[in-house]
């Protein structure tokens, strides 16, 4: 009875231990696909494959007639011929296939590509929190919004530290693969948008220029960004 007993404990350790690896619990770094393991994993961060306005932002712009510029000076006539297939893109969240996963204790987690994705395509939509002002600047992208008219005093931040998607964990690089381009919407609300400059393959590590002030600068803040660099 007991060599029975020893048997059957084997066996269901056996059946644990291929339960285990095929669910990447034994690993030591496993990927996360799902984006609903980020709030398990990461208890501060909420998901969201959308771009969230707090009501008191949208007041401020609203007060500053934000959407208002944008149409006089034709921005979003602009968006709308130029970049059509994206702002389609946004909307239906068609976006490439990622995950994230720790690269080392120092660096923390990355994303990376969980298909091939080519040249100029878009890799996905920075969503955040929109604000007109931000304490912690690791986890956001600074609008500048008088690139797109003069009398307009704020610039606008897309926060994604407790609020985003997988795009938050794209790290830093001096040689990136991906391009940031800024994108607004009918109702005049900016959209950070993260597309491949070169061809991705699957399973490479996805990559952001933070610009030069980035790296020279001790307190990394924002991305040095020149007119042509904003769409």
């Amino acid at each position: 009875m007991n060599n029975l007993l020893k048997k059957l404990i084997i066996i269901v350790a056996l059946i644990l231990c291929v339960i285990l690896i095929k669910k990447n619990i034994w690993k030591k770094n496993p990927a996360i696909h799902d984006p609903k393991q980020i709030e398990k994993i990461f208890l501060q961060i909420i998901y969201s494959s959308d771009t969230k306005i707090s009501a008191e932002t949208k007041k401020i712009l609203d007060a500053c007639g934000v959407q208002k510029n944008l149409k006089m000076n034709g921005i979003i006539d602009e968006n709308s011929h130029e970049y059509p297939h994206l702002l389609q893109q946004v909307m239906s969240h068609k976006t490439a296939k990622c995950y994230i996963k720790k690269i080392s204790d120092q660096v923390g987690y990355g994303c990376f590509a969980a298909e091939t994705i080519k040249a100029y395509e878009l890799v996905s939509e920075y969503t955040g929190l929109i604000k007109t002002s931000v304490t912690d600047t690791q986890y956001n992208w600074e609008i500048p919004l008088m690139f797109f008219y003069n009398n307009m005093p704020y610039s606008l931040y897309m926060d994604g530290k407790n609020y985003g998607n997988f795009m938050r964990f794209v790290n830093a690089s001096k040689n990136p693969n991906i391009d940031v381009r800024y994108i607004f919407d009918k109702s005049g609300y900016p959209h950070v948008l993260y597309i491949a400059n070169k061809n991705i393959i699957k399973g490479e590590q996805l990559l952001v220029s933070y610009g030069k002030k980035y790296w020279e600068q001790k307190d990394r803040k924002f991305v040095e960004l020149n007119r042509f660099d904003v769409y």
